[in-house]
C-alpha cells in the first residue's frame, strides 16, 4: 500500500472527480482519503511539484507516500470530511465491525467505493506468513448499513474451512492466470499464505505454475 498509486481515471472520472479543484493539493494534519488507492490517513507532507503526498496510515500507521493528482491534475483525493458515509467513523479512528465468515470482526474503513464502504480485517489465526501484518489481511466491501463504528466482535476472523479453501482454489484457477504458485514452497496462493518470502521458510523450488519441483525458482512448465 505504501506504493505509488497512479491509476488513470477515465474521462467521466476526471470530470466529476469529488476531489477539490483541479491541480488543489491536501495541507499537512488534513485527514483524506485516496480513493483509487483505498487508502485512509493523515497528511504528514506534501510534495506540490512532483503532487504527491506522504500520509500515515489508519489501520497500519505506516507511512506510505502516493499521487493526490494525476498527470493533467485531477485530484484522486477528498477530505474524509466531505464524504458523507465515512463520517460515522471518524470518531473512532475509522475503527469498525461487520460481518464476516459468519462472525462479527473488528476491522478498519479504508474508504469508500461505488457507494459501499471498504472494510481491511487482520488475518486469519491459520495464517503462517506473519499474523501480526495487518496489511495481509482480507478487504472486502459493505453497504453503508452493514458496519457500524467501533471495534465491538472478534479481533481476528474465524479460520476457513478446507471446503472454502477449495472454493477459494477453483477461483483462482478459473481466472487463468499463469502464475499461481509459489516458487519457494509450492504452495497455491489461495492457502494460507506461506513464510517463504522472509527467506526463513523456503523448501525448494517449485514450478510456479503447477507447484510441482522444479530445479529453479523461476522455472515454470
Amino acid at each position: 500500500m505504501g506504493a505509488i498509486c497512479s491509476a488513470a481515471l477515465s474521462n467521466a472520472t476526471k470530470a466529476n472527480a469529488p476531489g477539490g479543484i483541479p491541480g488543489g493539493a491536501p495541507k499537512e494534519g488534513d485527514v483524506i482519503m485516496l480513493w483509487d488507492c483505498g487508502v485512509i490517513g493523515t497528511v504528514k507532507s506534501v510534495e506540490e511539484q512532483n503532487r504527491k503526498v506522504t500520509i500515515e496510515e489508519v489501520g497500519s500507521k505506516d507511512e506510505g507516500r502516493y499521487n493526490y493528482a494525476n498527470r493533467k491534475g485531477v485530484p484522486e483525493w477528498k477530505p474524509v470530511a466531505a464524504e458523507p458515509l465515512l463520517a460515522p467513523f471518524i470518531p473512532t479512528n475509522f475503527q469498525c465491525t461487520a460481518s464476516y465468515r459468519g462472525d462479527q470482526v473488528n476491522g478498519i474503513v479504508m474508504g469508500v467505493k461505488d457507494g459501499k464502504i471498504t472494510v481491511h480485517f487482520y488475518p486469519d489465526e491459520a495464517h503462517s506468513c506473519d499474523k501480526t501484518n495487518w496489511k495481509l489481511g482480507t478487504t472486502e466491501h459493505y453497504a453503508p448499513t452493514e458496519v457500524v463504528p467501533g471495534h465491538t466482535g472478534k479481533d481476528r476472523p474465524r479460520n476457513r474451512t478446507p471446503d472454502e479453501i477449495e472454493a477459494e482454489g477453483k477461483k483462482v484457477k478459473s481466472y487463468g492466470v499463469a502464475y499461481i504458485y509459489c516458487g519457494g514452497c509450492g504452495n497455491g496462493v489461495w492457502e494460507d499464505p506461506c513464510p517463504c518470502y522472509t527467506g526463513g521458510g523456503r523448501k525448494g523450488t517449485f514450478c510456479q505454475q503447477c507447484g510441482k519441483g522444479a530445479s529453479s525458482g523461476s522455472t515454470v512448465c
